[in-house]
């Protein structure tokens, strides 16, 4: 394992392969964790490389670097998607997302485990670009603006599909 510090630049150091298939099993999101070093207190790491055996799939090398909680980070985190459109719940689209995660740049402190993308109110032939993002506090997406992180598309032979609660209402005809 290759631990790169700010001290003392990068050194190897030796970790039990149960341990690091332990923490390896529990991190979600962005791969930061405390880990103790001799008889040190424990340092904070981010995971930047991880190379394992291409049958076994056992990890064979690991790369973590030490960081703070002030320090700037370019990580990538996972795109949540959540709701589903009417559209497809009638059957007149399909859902696409093409990516499942998104490039940032922030503080440690400020790294949201995730970003959420609400596709509920997408229309028929509708998309979700990484510029309709909410804004997150000291957080800069690094991904274009135009990327596409959710489409509905129209299935073949389906008519367009019109939502009775956004269609106009009709007017009463006076007789």
């Amino acid at each position: 394992m290759a631990l790169i510090s700010k001290k003392e630049g990068t050194k190897t150091i030796v970790a039990e392969r149960t341990s690091v298939r332990e923490v390896l099993s529990t991190l979600t999101g962005i791969a930061i964790f405390d880990m103790k070093i001799d008889a040190d207190a424990p340092t904070k790491v981010i995971m930047k490389d991880v190379q394992r055996d291409p049958v076994s799939r056992e990890v064979i090398h690991l790369t973590v670097m030490e960081i703070t909680d002030e320090d700037v980070v370019k990580v990538n985190i996972p795109v949540v998607v959540e709701g589903t459109p009417k559209a497809v719940t009638k059957r007149a689209a399909t859902l696409m997302v093409p990516m499942n995660e998104v490039s940032i740049q922030a503080k440690v402190k400020d790294l949201p485990e995730s970003v959420l993308v609400d596709v509920s109110k997408m229309k028929q032939n509708d998309k979700i670009v990484v510029s309709d993002l909410r804004a997150y506090e000291g957080v800069t997406f690094l991904n274009s603006p135009n990327t596409v992180l959710a489409a509905t598309k129209q299935l073949r032979g389906m008519v367009d599909f019109v939502d009775e609660e956004d269609a106009p209402a009709e007017e009463a005809v006076a007789e």
